[in-house]
C-alpha cells in the first residue's frame, strides 16, 4: 500500500463531475491544414503516437479561419480524449491534451470540472472505455453511457497525489523502454564499426559465396511424439527486424500435421516467406520450426551472430528481394539464398563481435527484467487505486 488510500471516498456519476462531449468533423482536403503554425487537430489515428509520447506539434493543424468556418470547438489542455466509434475504440488509447486542441468527431472528450484531469486519464487506462461497447461487430460508445459511469473517488487533493505517483511510475517505465530501444541500436552500430557497411565493404574483406559460410540445414521430421515437449517456432513467432522469438507453443500443443524442420542452439532461423519482413532469429534452445523458414547452420568460417546480422542487413535484403519469387506471397528459395555472396572477415574478429553482442544482450536482459518489475508494480498501483 502507498499510504495514499486514506480519507473519505464517495461514489459519483462521471457526468456530474465532468463535461462529456465529442469533437467535430474533420476539415476535408490537405489545403485546410497548416504545415507551420495553427492549432493541432487530433484524429483517431493520432492517439497511438500521442499516447507513446509523440509531440502534438507533429500532427496536422488548422488555422483560425478554417476553425471558424467549420465551427470547431477548441478543447482546453487537460481534456481527456479517447475513440468512441470505429475499430479505434477497441484499441483503448486514452490521452490527456497537453495543449489546447481541436478534436475529430470520432473521439469522446472528457472535461473535468470537479476532478483532477490526470486522475481521470488513469481511471480510463485502468478501466478502459471499451467495456462500454455494446456490439464489437460495430464498435461504438455512447456519450450517455460514458456520462452514466459510477466511480468511487477521493477528494481532489488525494486524486492529485495518486496522479502524481502514477505519473512518476509511467515516466520511469518510459525511460527504461528508451534505454532498451537504445540498446537495440547498439549491435548495428557495433557491426558497422567493426566490419563496415557490407554494401561498400570499405575494409576490403574477402567476398565469399554463402555456401562458404553456412549450409541450409533442412532436416525435416514428422515425429511429433518424439519432439512433443520441444518449442515449435512458426514464422509468426519471430518479430520482424529484431528477430526476437515471441509467443510460441510446444509441439504437443500445436496439433501439427505437416513436416517441420529441426533446429538447435547453433542454428539461425530465417523466414523465407515475405523476406521484406526481415525475420531472422537466433534461438538459444532446440526445437522445431515451420517449413516456411530455413534453419541455417554456420560453418567454421562464420559466427552465427555475424551471419545473422548480415542476413538482416540492407545488403542481403536488397539481394533477396531482387531474386525472390514474384508471387502474391513473395518467398526466397534455397538456390537464391545459396547464390548470395557476403564479406567474410577473419573468424577471430567475428567471434569478438559475438562476445560483445553477448555482453550487450546480457545488459539488455537486466533492463528488460527491471522493466517487467516496474510494469508489475505499476499494474499493482492501478489495481490498488481503481480496483
Amino acid at each position: 500500500m502507498t499510504g495514499i488510500m486514506t480519507g473519505k471516498w464517495e461514489r459519483v456519476r462521471l457526468g456530474d463531475v465532468c463535461d462529456i462531449a465529442a469533437g467535430q468533423g474533420a476539415p476535408q482536403g490537405d489545403e485546410n491544414y497548416c504545415k507551420i503554425g495553427g492549432t493541432p487537430f487530433i484524429k483517431a489515428g493520432n492517439l497511438e503516437c500521442l499516447v507513446n509520447g509523440v509531440s502534438l506539434k507533429s500532427i496536422q493543424a488548422v488555422g483560425d479561419e478554417i476553425a471558424h468556418s467549420h465551427k470547431l470547438r477548441l478543447y482546453p489542455k487537460g481534456t481527456i480524449v479517447f475513440a468512441k466509434s470505429g475499430m479505434s475504440c477497441v484499441k483503448e488509447y486514452v490521452y490527456e491534451l497537453e495543449d489546447d486542441c481541436y478534436v475529430v468527431n470520432h473521439l469522446a472528450c472528457i472535461l473535468p470540472n470537479k476532478m483532477d484531469a490526470t486522475y481521470i486519464k488513469y481511471y480510463f487506462r485502468a478501466t478502459p472505455p471499451s467495456r462500454l461497447i455494446k456490439d464489437f461487430g460495430y464498435p461504438s460508445i455512447r456519450l450517455t453511457d460514458i456520462a452514466n459511469i459510477i466511480l468511487s473517488v477521493p477528494d481532489v487533493k488525494t486524486q492529485k497525489r495518486i496522479a502524481d505517483v502514477l505519473d512518476k511510475a509511467s515516466e520511469l517505465i518510459k525511460k527504461r523502454k528508451e534505454q532498451i530501444r537504445l540498446m537495440d541500436q547498439l549491435p548495428k552500430s557495433l557491426f558497422i564499426e567493426m566490419f563496415g557497411d557490407p554494401v561498400e565493404n570499405p575494409m576490403g574483406w574477402d567476398v565469399k559465396p554463402f555456401t562458404t559460410a553456412a549450409i541450409i540445414d533442412t532436416n525435416m521430421t514428422t515425429d511429433f511424439e518424439k519432439y512433443a515437449n520441444y518449442p515449435h517456432i512458426g514464422i509468426e513467432s519471430i518479430e520482424r527486424d529484431s528477430g526476437r522469438i515471441l509467443n510460441y507453443n510446444l509441439v504437443k500443443d500445436d496439433h501439427l500435421s505437416s513436416g517441420k524442420y529441426t533446429f538447435g542452439k547453433q542454428h539461425i532461423i530465417y523466414s523465407k516467406i515475405r523476406p521484406n519482413l526481415n525475420k531472422v532469429a537466433l534461438p538459444n534452445f532446440d526445437g522445431l520450426c515451420s517449413a516456411d523458414a530455413y534453419p541455417i547452420l554456420p560453418k567454421d568460417t562464420a559466427n552465427k551472430f555475424y551471419l545473422a546480422y548480415i542476413l538482416r542487413s540492407k545488403h542481403f535484403l536488397d539481394y533477396i528481394l531482387k531474386h525472390s519469387d514474384r508471387t502474391n506471397i513473395p518467398k526466397a528459395n534455397k538456390k537464391q539464398l545459396e547464390g548470395y555472396k557476403l564479406p567474410l572477415p577473419p573468424i577471430s574478429l567475428q567471434n569478438e563481435f559475438a562476445d560483445r553482442i553477448d555482453a550487450i544482450e546480457q545488459q539488455k536482459a537486466l533492463l528488460q527484467d527491471g522493466l517487467a518489475k516496474m510494469e508489475t508494480a505499476y499494474k499493482a498501483l492501478m489495481q490498488e487505486y481503481f480496483g
